[in-house]
């Protein structure tokens, strides 16, 4: 099977609607808003931490990006290589 270039995408999404084509396909339908989705509530801002943390974000609307910190200065670092432990 030779290999032909994919076909372009053209068109654009109004308020009133989407339309446009697809190689020589047409494309032309609405727009709307997911309704019935639940905001979600909660912390936008996670530190990491020494346990694992959850944010229940699944099938929920967020309204902005999640951010997390870097690892504070303040946290120690342990290593273990198999007969040292060193705490520093």
């Amino acid at each position: 099977m030779p290999l032909t270039s994919p076909p372009t995408l053209a068109g654009s999404v109004r308020a009133a609607g989407v339309g446009g084509s697809l190689g020589a396909a047409a494309l032309a339908g609405s727009v709307t808003m997911a309704s019935g989705v639940p905001d979600y509530v909660g912390p936008y801002e996670v530190t990491p931490s020494g346990v694992a943390q959850t944010l229940a974000t699944a099938g929920r609307r967020m309204a902005s990006d999640v951010t997390v910190n870097p690892i504070p200065s303040n946290y120690g670092l342990v290593t273990w290589d198999g007969s040292t432990l060193t705490v520093s």
